[in-house]
This record gives structure tokens, sequence and C-alpha cells, in this order.
């Protein structure tokens, strides 16, 4: 039984049992057979000879020489060859399908139609069945037996080009990967109106359409290009988000500037009279907020950028931040407000210091010190630098008889507007005098001060 075996492995005999042969290809069979039913056969035939015609296509197709499987003296050699380039293209089927499977997308769109990638699919599902189906025919003997014919062989041409197309597009699109990631992040990075985001897109729009034409067909020279478009639009990016990222934070000499006003005299004069209630502590509120908000950002350059589309340092998104005017600018802006805002306080304490109904608490503020501090603000009629306890509780003192009344802008301009509808001056002076009738209701009217905020 064992020489048997030996001789069917080795292709040299078949056996003929009742009802069945075995041969190379059927060799597990046989070995399952008890000895008593092997004891049975009938006769031993000579094996059929190898199908050269097939299998020099088949050898052609794996790109194998066919002489490996022409030359006995080579044969041997020429099968393990056929069942390692096999295995390979196996490999290849499967990582075609998977690139298939995932959409084979470059900036994340499909640069081939999913009917055609349906198509591409099924071809390839047939190859790789084929070239698994030759895994059994490992020995020369067994390769007597190969079922297929030239035509069978041939057909799987176009499948294994098919493999290289996907291949070659799925390398492209994973080696611009990292660029087009890069550009789809930064998109989302500047305001939808900039300037860039039209040339991307329209770049987007363009280089899919030449990587979906090449059908897999990737010359060096459009690979070579889009290369360059993509860095190009990548550095183009770069250079307008730092402009961006300029206009929209202080540098160096302006954060000194910010760190200044933060700890200005003015701020700290008009930081102790928010205690008196008639001013409008709103308008200083705005202002600090304004200031403190003002970031500060000027260690980023562009080979930072390299790595990731937005400042390592203080993540600057410009499509989340609305545009407004250059920091410096409104630095600028703000030390003027300071200045305002001092002459504007000012003028209120002094108005109404100098009300009838007031002027006569002057003489009543129980604290010598604050009674002299006022008179000497009262006199000068310029607010001392800096603003000590003793005036704050004295101007507290002499205006606590006046009653603040605040009305927010919105509701003002909503009541005099009604829709937005045109009004006659009788109408604009009926709605203030009622909203105004409203807002005091209950007060006396000659100690109301209005506040808008």
């Amino acid at each position: 039984g064992v020489v048997l075996a030996a001789l069917v492995h080795a292709g040299d005999v078949v056996v003929s049992l009742p009802g069945k042969k075995l041969d190379a290809s059927g060799l597990d069979a046989l070995l399952r057979l008890p000895s008593e039913e092997l004891a049975q056969f009938k006769h031993l035939e000579r094996p059929k000879d190898l199908p050269l015609a097939p299998l020099q296509e088949l050898f052609d197709l794996l790109t194998l020489p066919r002489g490996l499987i022409v030359n006995p003296g080579t044969r041997e050699d020429g099968v393990q060859k056929l069942h390692v380039a096999a295995a390979q293209r196996i490999e290849q089927a499967v990582a075609a399908l998977q690139s298939l499977d995932s959409g084979l997308t470059f900036w994340g769109r499909p640069v081939v139609p999913e009917k055609e990638r349906a198509a591409w699919a099924i071809q390839i599902r047939d190859l790789k069945t084929f070239l698994e189906s030759l895994q059994p025919f490992n020995t020369v003997g067994k390769l007597k037996n190969f079922p297929h014919d030239v035509a069978a062989v041939q057909a799987r041409k176009a499948a294994l080009a098919t493999v290289e197309s996907v291949s070659n597009l799925a390398a492209l699109c994973q080696q611009l990967n990292p660029l087009t990631a890069y550009l789809q992040t930064a998109e989302a990075i500047l305001p939808v109106e900039h300037p860039w985001v039209a040339s991307v897109r329209a770049a987007k729009d363009e280089l899919t359409g030449r990587v979906g034409s090449t059908k897999g067909k990737v010359e060096p020279s459009l690979r070579r290009d889009v290369e360059i478009r993509l860095a190009e639009l990548k550095a183009d990016y770069q250079a307008a988000y730092l402009k961006l990222h300029g206009q929209a934070r202080l540098g160096a000499e302006a954060d000194k500037k910010k760190a200044a006003l933060l700890n200005d005299s003015r701020l700290g004069l008009l930081r102790k009279l928010t205690g008196v209630e008639i001013l409008p502590a709103h308008q200083l509120q705005d202002l600090q907020t304004r200031l403190t908000n003002l970031k500060t950002c000027f260690s980023v350059a562009q080979p930072e950028l390299d790595a990731s589309p937005h400042c390592p340092h203080c993540g600057f998104r410009p499509a989340e931040e609305p545009a407004s005017t250059a920091p410096g600018g409104v630095l600028t802006e703000l030390d003027e407000k300071l200045d305002k805002l001092v002459h504007d306080w000012t003028v209120t304490l002094l108005d109404n210091l100098s009300d009838p109904i007031v002027a006569g608490n002057v003489e009543l503020v129980t604290d010598p010190k604050g009674k002299q501090a006022l008179q000497s603000f009262l006199r000068k009629k310029v607010l001392p630098e800096p603003v000590d306890q003793h005036l704050v509780k004295a101007l507290q003192e002499v205006l606590s008889g006046l009653q603040r009344v605040a009305l927010k802008r919105e509701a003002l301009f909503a009541a005099l507007g009604k829709g937005g509808a045109p009004s006659t001056i009788a109408d604009l002076k009926e709605r203030l005098e009622d909203l105004l009738a409203e807002a005091c209701r209950g007060k006396d009217l000659s100690k109301v001060r209005l506040v808008l905020e």
C-alpha cells in the first residue's frame, strides 16, 4: 500500500478501483481507503501527460518562464514557483478588493464610479477563486489533471490587469493622502468666503477628475503634477493663515501695550467709581472684556504649520472667530475709549452734583475727608488720580437719593420702531413717553436718572 501511494503521489500510476480512479490529485482520498478496499484495485494505468498548452498559458499569466513546466527536469521547481506566484496574486487580489470596498477615494471622493467598482470587484473575486483552485495541484503528478483549458486561463488576464489598476490607484491615493487630508482640514479652518477656499475647491474638482480618468494607468508625470499642485495649495494656505493669525493676535510689542492698559491708572480710577450707582458700570465692563479677550501669540511660524494646519500655541481657527478690527487697532481704540469714559463719567458726576436737589447734600457728608475730596472735585472739575475710598463714599452718600433707571437699547429700539414701520414724529414722541412712563412708574421723576445699557 505504501509503495502504491508513493507511485500515485509521484504521478507514475493511476489506481483503478470499482467505480472510480485515483491519481495524484486524489491522493488524500487514496490514503483514507481501508487496506481491504485498496487491495481490490482492478488495475493500474499510466497517467495522462501534462496538459502543456494550458499550463504554459498559466505560467505566462503568472509571469513565470514557460521552460519551468516544459522541461521535465525543472517541473518540480516550476510547481513550487507556481504556488508562490499564485499566493502572491491572491494577496494582491484581496488587497484590491479591500480598496474597492473602502471606496478607493482621493481627497474624500471616489475616483471610480460605483457601477464600475462593482464590476471590477466581481472580476477580481472570480480571479481569486481561480487562483485558490490551483492550491491542490502541488505536485507534477497532480498537474496532469489540471482541469482548465487555454481559453479559461487567458480569460483571467483582464482580471489581473484590473488588480494592477486598482493597486496603482490605491497606492497613488495613499501616497497623496497626507496632503489631501491636510488640505481638507485646512478648508474647514478658513472662513468659507476666503479666496483660498474657492481655489482649493476648484482644484479638488480638477485633480479628482484627473486621477479618476487614469483608470489605474498612473503615469509618473501625473503623480508628480498632482503632488506639486497639492504642495502649492498647502503653501498658499499657510501664507493665508499666517496673515490672518497676525491680524487676529497681538504681537510682542502690542502685548506690552495690552499689559500697560490693564494696569493703567484710568482703569483703576473707573473701577473704583463703579461703586457709584448712577454711573453706567456696564460700559467699563464691556471695555475690560474686550481688552482681556485680545489674544497674544507671536511664536507661530510656517514650519510649525507643516504638521498641522492650525497654530499649535493658540489653536487659532479663523472660521470660528468673527472678523474684527486687528488687535493693534483695538488697543488704540480702547486707549481712546478709556479717555472718553473718564471724561463722560466726570461730566455725569458734575451734572448730577450741580442739581439743586443734590447740591444741598454736599454739606451733609459725615466724613470730613470725603467732604473735602468732594468739594475739591467740584472746584477743580477733574477727578483725582488715584480716586480714594473717601471720595467714592462721599459720592455714594450725596447721590443716594437719586434713582437709577436702566433702559436696554434693544427694548428702546423695539418700542420706538414698532416692527420697523414708518412713523410720524408724534408717533415716536408718544411711544417714547409711554416707555418712560412705564420704566419710571412709582418713582419720583425729579430723582430719576436714566442710563442706557
